[in-house]
């Protein structure tokens, strides 16, 4: 447990310096922002049957399986850069 504490502190901190990291998360809350802003101005223009939570739930999928992978790609090839990929699939972590 122990190498995996270790490797999660390495990686959090290598996407906490990455400035592309902040403007992934940066397009991630405009896409959300726009989406949720979309829906709103759908829901107070046509009366709808469903909450509005509802509905924004049905559309929060859309980015965020487009910004994980952003994010852990990144980080794969990254590893694969430095020499390091090796090693972070041949740690045993239990």
């Amino acid at each position: 447990m122990k190498k995996f504490y270790t490797l999660l502190r390495y990686e959090v901190y290598k996407l906490m310096v990455s400035p592309a990291t902040y403007v992934i998360a940066l397009i991630f809350t405009l896409s959300i922002g726009g989406t949720f802003a979309s829906l709103l101005y759908d829901y107070m223009k046509f009366e709808q049957g469903v909450p509005l939570v509802q509905m924004f739930s049905r559309c929060f999928w859309l980015p965020t399986c487009i910004v994980v992978p952003l994010l852990s790609t990144r980080s794969f090839s990254e590893e694969y850069k430095c020499g390091t990929f090796q090693n972070l699939f041949s740690v045993p972590v239990t």
